[in-house]
């Protein structure tokens, strides 16, 4: 059996064409082996996309856009000195440090700052209080020196967490009113 050298169809042996495509074939020129069939495809990796570079950094030209940076954020009255000469949260830290006796140097020193003012009263209000609560059971309990002196130690620790609590938030900034002391305190400083 013959086959087409162009196409690869059978072709009789006496064919001077190939029915399939039409090329004229010689009778009795060798005849063409059929293509073997393809091979199977082999694995290939799926090809490699070129990343694309990133993109340039904006650098602003000189006088350019920039881009808007708000302020840091401050608490009214705690910014800029006091008229002691301190910053105000500094003063207002102070002014508790010594429990009401710098309470009271620092309610007369202070003319500028509303904030140290408040401050400064807050703690002639609370640690006068806890000085004078300390003073009356010791002298209520005089003959029960055991329960005065448990008590007085409970109020002494209460007032010392207390006292550590109101310099923290004093030099935060914050304007942190006690529930009862902080009104009583807010009208003195308005006074004096």
């Amino acid at each position: 059996m013959a086959f087409c050298a162009n196409c690869g169809n059978k072709v009789g042996e006496n064919d001077k064409f190939c029915a399939a495509c039409g090329t004229t074939r010689v009778p009795g020129a060798p005849t063409a082996q059929p293509a073997p069939p393809p091979p199977p495809p082999a694995y290939q990796a799926a090809p490699v996309q070129p990343q694309a570079p990133p993109p340039p950094a904006y650098n602003a030209p000189p006088g350019g856009y920039q881009q808007y940076a708000p302020p840091p954020a401050t608490v009214p009255g705690t910014s800029g000195d006091s008229s002691t000469g301190l910053k105000a949260n500094v003063a207002a830290l102070i002014a508790y440090f010594g429990w009401w006796v710098t309470g009271i140097i620092f309610l007369v020193l202070e003319k500028k700052s509303q904030f140290v003012r408040f401050h400064a009263a807050q703690s002639i209000v609370v640690f006068g209080a806890v000085s004078i609560l300390n003073f009356i059971l010791n002298i209520a309990f005089r003959r029960f020196w055991i329960i005065g002196g448990l008590l007085s130690a409970v109020i002494w620790i209460a007032g010392l967490a207390l006292w550590v609590f109101l310099m923290y938030k004093a030099y935060q900034g914050e304007n942190y009113k006690l529930p009862i002391a902080g009104d009583i305190a807010s009208s003195i400083a308005g006074k004096v």
